[in-house]
């Protein structure tokens, strides 16, 4: 704390009112930067907010669950099966 003192005390009045300047300008700076992230957040919030389309992946992940079991039920020839079921399992893992 000391040293800090010491140098503002040699500090010229032009070199202290730059100084203070300076200081102004960075907790300015540190204010803007922090409403643009605070913007950024309340954006990404608003798209998963309940009943919009960007927060229904459970239910689709449950359809491609239902859909699953449903094919795997199908009576068809199993080499026909066995293609189908890996592209429906690839798709799910994409979910």
């Amino acid at each position: 704390m000391s040293k800090t003192k010491t140098e503002l005390s040699k500090m010229t009045k032009k070199n202290l009112l730059l100084h203070i300047e300076n200081m102004q300008l960075r907790l300015k700076n540190d204010h803007l930067e922090t409403q643009r992230e605070n913007e950024e957040a309340q954006s990404v919030l608003a798209k998963y907010a309940k009943g919009k389309p960007e927060n229904k992946l459970e239910t689709i992940r449950s359809g491609a669950g239902k859909l699953r079991f449903q094919l795997f039920q199908l009576d068809i020839p199993s080499d026909t099966k066995a293609k189908v079921m890996c592209i429906v399992d690839k798709f799910i893992d994409c979910l």
